[in-house]
């Protein structure tokens, strides 16, 4: 991004080809009754440094989320890496907390109007059996596993939906309202400001989006430790252009197609092939799909 005075000293936003992890990532933009968006809002990394690996998908909505979601791409790993040390998961998982916390501030001193605008991010920290995720939103991390032949997943992300009981809860309290549209009276819970029709935000936690935080929205990331086993063969990470239609068993068995042969790039293709079908096949509008996958136990 241009304009925004961002340090240009991030790490590299691809693994080096000499990397040992076997890593692949594909973003494909949306389009409108066959006619591409003018903007690709989903942005995606996947980094190499200091003994950790680093993937992110973020998912940016409204009038500039694809600022918001190319601002995360370039400053949330520098902010990490600036901090992260060779410690163990559990000083990782601070580590990372906080610089999504950096993040968050840092993006209210640029140019970017976040008043209806922002981003979902998940992201997974890995290095040997110690894994952390953090998550904003309703972008998704799930790892797939193969257990006796057969394939099974771990989400390690909720997604961050406004009619979950923790998050409705936390809403209501700050005098949000959480409702189907209040126009169409259809579709996903969103959150509005109590008796207005807007902002209709369609999750309860999100990096910008300032109308919605003034009612209980938030930008703070869960956190997971998580350590990696036998049976654990690759990680998912995908903006909800993938899971709107697929479930995370299913895209685990998709990928898990390709994982024997060690295809991660026709593994990530095949899964953002299968998602473009089936918005295709159900709606006149096809969202912007992103999916990174890395395998872990080749």
């Amino acid at each position: 991004m241009t304009g925004l005075g961002l340090s240009s000293t991030q790490p590299s936003l691809v693994l080096p080809i000499n990397s040992s992890v076997k890593v692949a990532a594909k973003s494909v933009r949306g389009s409108v009754g066959g006619v591409e968006k003018p903007n690709n809002q989903d942005t995606c990394f996947t980094i190499e440094a200091s003994g950790w690996h680093f993937l992110g998908v973020c998912d940016g909505h409204g009038l500039f989320g694809h600022h918001v979601s190319g601002y995360l791409k370039a400053v949330l790993p520098r902010l990490l890496f600036d901090t992260l040390s060779l410690g163990g998961a559990e000083q990782a998982a601070e580590t990372l907390k906080t610089a999504y916390a950096l993040a968050v501030k840092g993006l209210k001193s640029t140019p970017v109007d976040c008043s209806n605008s922002g981003s979902t991010c998940v992201t997974v920290l890995w290095q040997g059996t110690s894994l952390v995720c953090g998550n904003v939103g309703d972008s998704r991390a799930v790892i797939g596993k193969r257990i006796n032949g057969n394939w099974h997943h771990s989400d390690l992300s909720t997604d961050h939906k406004p009619d979950l009981p923790r998050e409705k809860g936390r809403i209501e309290a700050a005098g949000g309202e959480v409702s189907v549209s209040k126009f169409t009276q259809l579709g996903p819970a969103r959150v509005y400001l109590r008796n207005e029709p807007f902002p209709g935000l369609a999750m309860s936690r999100s990096i910008g989006d300032e109308v919605s935080k003034t009612v209980g929205v938030t930008a703070d990331p869960d956190i997971l430790q998580y350590t990696v086993s036998r049976e654990d063969k690759f990680l998912i990470l995908a903006s909800d252009g993938v899971w709107e239609f697929i479930s995370s068993l299913e895209a685990v068995k998709i990928v898990g197609l390709h994982w024997e042969q060690g295809e991660a790039g026709k593994a990530c293709a095949a899964l953002v092939r299968a998602a473009q079908l089936r918005w295709a096949s159900c709606d006149n509008m096809v969202d912007d799909i992103t999916a990174v996958i890395a395998f872990l136990n080749a």
